[in-house]
């Protein structure tokens, strides 16, 4: 008997594409349980190939070294134990409570096997444990509610109720009405499923990718195609996870299929897991404008900006200003002295750190801190040449004053720049044009030049916060090699 799993959401998504990379994993082919955006496979597959796929996927994923002097029950146990720590801590296949039982009851069966081939033994207990739940699921009555997910199967009788798809067994990926009320209709779970969409969605933890094992942050890139988001997701899994490395190759990757479909429509999920009954879930997609921008400039990303990347990453896919990551960095630059001075202390952000960091090396501010500044005004649609080039401007006369007044005033021309940063930073917090313009003239004034004309002309309210960082930067910056190796002046495009 053909049955068919619908892919209409990223949680649908997730548990097909877990699926697929278990076959995959078991040497099936992907595409040949594909059919349109939904999979299909017999019945007698769910029994006869899908626990051998869980398990060869599950050990590969759990990493498990099963010391040689663990006992064999042991063994096995230390790779379910891994969905404990991850998906579904709570599930059939990984209760605490009733798994070691299990596993002693049908480890008798295969104490020779362990004897002559221990990994294999492991393997096969794990494997016939994994079926007979699936069994056990498959053999429910069933109830009169259709199932949400599929629409055709009848949901299962569980614990004498109708299965749903809630928090006790599906954590991270759903939720209760008593912790998330408003997710469902009169404060009931309505989210029936049948024993075959059960089994599916337990494959969804491997549809995910793990970014970060100390933080158990999890990702799933969706797209509206089922292939696709195979392919999106094996992506995720090879380069494992967002750094400069992945990003810029991901997006390289896109543009070469924006073809077959638009950068907007993908939908990035992550699940930060916070216990193994609490997760926070985010999700967020990729607006071309952003796309456009990180494929034009995360090539070009600068090393001094590394310690800062991940947060980077964070404001530009929720949408946040890097006008507000570089403040901080000028912030934690300009307040060095006054922010306490821990690696642990909780109140201290990689940005505020950077610049702590910057204002220890006493090297001033590299050009190429401005290549926030420069996103932040491709994403908002402005014109790229004429971007780079006012910034550019910007931060040479920054830098020409600086050097005019430490011809001027010599030894007391640092103190000078300090204070007249403070005031300009504060001016910048502040959005007040007024306050940098009456900055900008003292300054100028106290070395006897006069502000370029061009300078008044182009401060207004659009380009306010372009030219005042950058103009700031250059007043406290420098002209020696960057961190990077490359020269100071070839950073501003």
């Amino acid at each position: 008997m053909v049955v068919r799993f619908y892919v209409r959401d990223w949680v649908s998504a997730s548990a097909a594409v877990g699926l697929l990379k278990a076959l995959e994993k078991l040497g099936q082919e992907p595409k040949e349980f594909i059919d349109g955006n939904s999979l299909i496979f017999e019945e007698k597959d769910i029994i006869e190939i899908f626990p051998s796929a869980f398990t060869k996927k599950l050990i590969d994923v759990s990493s498990q070294k099963n010391p040689k002097k663990d006992s064999f029950v042991d063994r096995a146990y230390s790779v379910l134990s891994f969905l404990q720590k991850n998906f579904y801590s709570n599930s059939p296949l990984s209760n605490p409570s009733s798994v070691p039982k299990r596993l002693e009851e049908k480890s008798k069966e295969l104490e020779d096997l362990y004897r002559s081939d221990p990994d294999k033994a492991v393997f096969e207990l794990v494997k016939r444990f994994v079926g007979d739940t699936f069994k056990k699921i498959l053999e429910r009555e069933t109830s009169d509610h259709t199932c949400f997910f599929c629409g055709e199967r009848k949901a299962s009788i569980h614990n004498g109720e109708p299965k749903t798809f809630e928090a006790t067994n599906f954590t991270p990926l759903s939720a209760s009405p008593n912790t998330v009320e408003n997710l469902f209709y009169n404060g009931k779970n309505n989210l029936y499923l049948c024993s075959v969409c059960e089994i599916v969605f337990y494959f969804a933890g491997f549809g995910f990718t793990k970014v970060d094992k100390m933080d158990n942050r999890y990702i799933f890139a969706y797209v509206s195609d089922i292939k696709e988001t195979l392919r999106l997701n094996n992506t995720l899994e090879y380069y494992k996870g967002f750094n400069k490395e992945f990003v810029t190759s991901f997006l390289k990757d896109l543009e070469h299929h924006k073809s077959r479909w638009i950068l907007e429509n993908i939908y990035i999920v992550e699940v930060e897991k916070v216990s193994k009954v609490q997760s926070n879930i985010y999700s967020f997609s990729i607006p071309p404008r952003v796309a456009k921008a990180m494929k034009e400039y995360l090539p070009k990303y600068p090393k001094t900006l590394e310690p800062v990347f991940n947060e980077f990453l964070k404001y530009i896919y929720f949408g946040r200003s890097l006008y507000q990551l570089l403040f901080e960095i000028l912030y934690g630059y300009f307040h060095e002295e006054e922010l306490p001075d821990s690696k642990d202390s909780k109140k201290i952000t990689d940005a505020l750190r950077l610049g702590m960091r910057l204002a220890k090396g006493n090297k001033g501010l590299y050009p190429s801190l401005l290549f926030l500044s420069k996103f932040q005004e491709v994403v908002e649609m402005k014109d790229k040449s004429f971007v780079e080039k006012q910034v550019g401007w910007a931060y040479r006369e920054g830098l020409q004053l600086k050097n005019a007044l430490l011809k001027e005033l010599g030894d007391k021309a640092l103190d000078r720049i300090r204070s007249i940063s403070y005031s300009i930073l504060e001016a910048i917090r502040r959005r007040d044009i007024d306050a940098f313009q009456q900055n900008l003239i003292r300054a100028y004034l106290s070395v006897e030049r006069e502000i370029p004309r061009v300078f008044v002309d182009a401060l207004k309210d659009e380009s306010f916060s372009r030219i005042a960082y950058a103009f700031l930067i250059g007043l406290n910056g420098t002209e020696r090699r960057e961190e990077d190796g490359g020269e100071a002046e070839e950073t501003m495009g």
